[in-house]
């Protein structure tokens, strides 16, 4: 595997060069490709600019000289086309794990200049793309004089769990301190995990605050490697990338890592990451997810399961199976729930109905390790209630039935497990009770 480095020959390309063999001697990248791209319309007269042989023996000199000073195998490529594509190609064609480019460049052509090349490469590449604004921390990372202080900003987490495992091999080849940030719309997380209207417009709620906590640590997980790692839940009032540029500052970090999602070019681009890589001070990382892109992480933690039942037989099918997810795992916590009318129900039926779902509970449970907890949400739609309860219990995984009509005359799971299915954004495993067509 190689990484890509673009220059322009300008004084501010050459940051770029030493981040990029920097990370290169400590991921233990083979080679660093040098490229520069020529201007198609550029003639062979030195009174239009550089010829192409002066070009290359430029580039070949600047191979040489750092060559002597050691480090990873420096190569050079020449072509004409515009920098992002000729950038992409060379990486297309080396299989570079990365493609690193500066922040600004002042030469005759600015062709790597931020908001112009640079940031089409971000937006087109199927690679990490490194836009450096300051060698130094990579150089003294490489060397292992300091940790690298990273920003993780994490938005939906289909887009972001490559950035989360590119963090992870930064982690296991040197000590990085690691803020993971999410910036977060109260009424959208209020609308997911089922908490109704604020009641301040002007102040985060707390428990919104605590639940996208949790949610983040579990999504970040175990980073591995050396190095701190801190969780940052920010409520959004304003632009979101806004909030990124300020924590980035106020963390004063040494480098930005966004992911950005599966679409192609310019149509997966975010105002995020286009204002965080226009304005932030340091440098960014946007890592984007491949099609076909698969995380290659450990098992899944499994700890908690909810499990939905409107009290008929067929329902309970599901019970005796969320159980056993748990049991040969060390145990954990299994969410009996079930789902009353919006008014409620009274006192004595909600007595019955706790009762009967602890009648459900497998007579081996708490001797496995499986603690059962009861739950008696109201709701007239049965999928979203069960939807918004996992999401405030952080659920690893909802179980239900196939079908099955309703227990004390209120509820049908009939269309549940369906609903449940396109609905719910954890995962949902579905039994068939037996003999069942």
């Amino acid at each position: 595997m190689t990484i890509v480095c673009g220059t322009d020959f300008s004084v501010n390309a050459e940051p770029a060069l030493a981040a990029a063999r920097a990370l290169a001697a400590r991921l233990g990248e083979a080679e660093v490709w040098l490229v520069h791209a020529m201007d198609p319309a550029l003639a062979s007269s030195a009174e239009d600019g550089p010829s192409e042989h002066a070009l290359r023996n430029r580039l070949e000199a600047t191979a040489v000289r750092l060559s002597a000073e050691g480090g990873p195998r420096l190569r050079v490529a020449l072509e004409r086309g515009s920098a992002a594509e000729v950038l992409l190609d060379v990486a297309q064609a080396h299989r570079a794990a990365l493609v690193v480019v500066a922040s600004r460049g002042h030469g005759r052509s600015s062709r790597f200049r931020l908001g112009g090349n640079s940031e089409r490469v971000a937006a087109a590449a199927d690679v990490p793309v490194l836009v450096v604004r300051d060698a130094t921390p990579f150089v003294a990372w490489a060397e292992g004089t300091r940790p690298l202080r990273v920003l993780l900003g994490v938005g939906e987490p289909a887009d972001s769990e490559p950035a989360v495992e590119w963090v992870k091999r930064l982690r296991a080849h040197g000590a990085c301190d690691v803020v993971a940030g999410r910036v977060y719309d109260e009424w959208e997380a209020r609308r997911r995990y089922g908490l109704g209207p604020p009641r301040d417009l002007e102040r985060a709620d707390p428990e919104v605050e605590r639940l996208v906590r949790r949610d983040l640590e579990r999504f970040v997980g175990d980073l591995g490697g050396a190095g701190t790692t801190r969780l940052v839940a920010v409520p959004r009032f304003g632009m979101p990338g806004d909030h990124v540029l300020s924590l980035a500052e106020a963390e004063r970090a040494d480098l930005v890592v966004l992911g950005t999602g599966g679409k192609r070019g310019l149509a997966r681009w975010t105002s995020v990451t286009n204002l965080v890589l226009h304005d932030s001070h340091s440098s960014v990382a946007v890592v984007p997810r491949p099609a076909g892109w698969r995380p290659v992480g450990d098992i899944p933690p499994l700890r908690r399961v909810l499990v939905a039942t409107d009290l008929s037989a067929f329902a309970d099918h599901a019970i005796p199976f969320a159980y056993a997810l748990l049991a040969d795992r060390g145990g954990g916590e299994v969410f009996l729930a079930h789902v009353v009318p919006p008014g409620g129900v009274s006192f004595e039926e909600e007595t019955e109905i706790t009762a009967r779902l602890r009648a459900l509970v497998p007579p081996s449970a708490e001797a496995r390790g499986v603690v059962t907890r009861t739950e008696i949400v109201r709701g007239a739609d049965v999928p979203r209630a069960l939807s918004e309860l996992a999401e405030r219990l952080g659920a690893d995984l909802v179980c239900v039935a196939s079908h099955g009509r309703g227990g004390l005359g209120r509820v049908a799971l009939g269309s549940v497990a369906e609903a449940m299915l396109r609905r719910s954004r954890r995962p949902v495993m579905v039994v068939r009770p037996p003999g069942e067509e």
